[in-house]
């Protein structure tokens, strides 16, 4: 039998659940950095029971004496929202804040509906040989995540309600290792009272000189506030 299957079977001892506990989730992804690859693996396994559901990672390194992998690493999440967050893909691997390593980001949380998915970041730190919480990417980034490697940025967006059309798009660089907004747009409904058609505003700003500046508003419906952004269209 391979380590990985002997691992496999350990891990699941860790749990000690009490309840019947059904396995919804078992891969291990490679861990790329700047310097090495191949030499690091992620073991997630994810597991539902009658009480909560819980995500356990296990970071693992090739040694090189003996062909075997090493834990360095056990993080175990619970409490899931497992009524809410599927477990079809709760983990991604990709580099999250352009510096060559690849990151963690695991669904926690799925609102409105389930189209607002929100991703706890973990950052890997090659020197410490870590993956590391990180609240700004979490906070900041981590609802709808969408990574471009092209222009290194960093898209998060929501739905707020009112059937669909309030919403909200923001567009972050990373400097420093810490996202920064350089573009965000959103439509929030106005409370006015006696209005025959909900009223609805849309703003877009960029960054421009450290400050965020207005680039186009508009007040209206939302087929007047459509028209006009379709006038702004190339």
């Amino acid at each position: 039998m391979t380590f990985i299957k002997l691992f496999s079977l350990s891990a699941l001892l860790l749990y000690n659940v009490a309840s019947a506990f059904t396995v919804e989730y078992d891969s291990t992804y490679q861990i790329r950095t700047n310097k090495y690859n191949g030499k690091y693996l992620l073991k997630v396994v994810a597991i539902s029971t009658e009480i909560d559901n819980r995500l356990s990672f296990y970071l693992l390194k090739r040694s090189d004496v003996v062909k075997r992998f090493d834990t360095l690493q056990t993080i175990i999440q619970s409490s899931i929202n497992g009524e809410d967050v599927s477990f079809d893909e709760p983990v991604i691997i990709e580099d999250v804040n352009f510096d060559g390593n690849s990151d963690l980001r695991y669904v926690y949380n799925a609102g409105n509906q389930g189209e607002n998915i929100d991703y706890s970041i973990w950052l890997f730190d090659s020197q410490a040989e870590r993956l590391i919480y990180n609240e700004d990417f979490t906070e900041m980034v981590g609802c709808n995540t969408g990574i471009n490697t092209i222009s290194k940025t960093i898209t998060s967006w929501s739905l707020d309600g009112c059937l669909g059309n309030c919403h909200s798009t923001s567009v972050f660089k990373v400097v420093n290792n810490k996202p920064v907004l350089i573009e965000e747009e959103s439509q929030v409904m106005l409370d006015v009272e006696n209005q025959k058609e909900p009223t609805f505003i849309y703003t877009h700003k960029k960054l421009k000189n450290k400050e965020m500046v207005l680039i186009s508003k508009f007040v209206g419906t939302v087929d007047y506030i459509d028209s006009q952004l379709k006038k702004l269209a190339p």
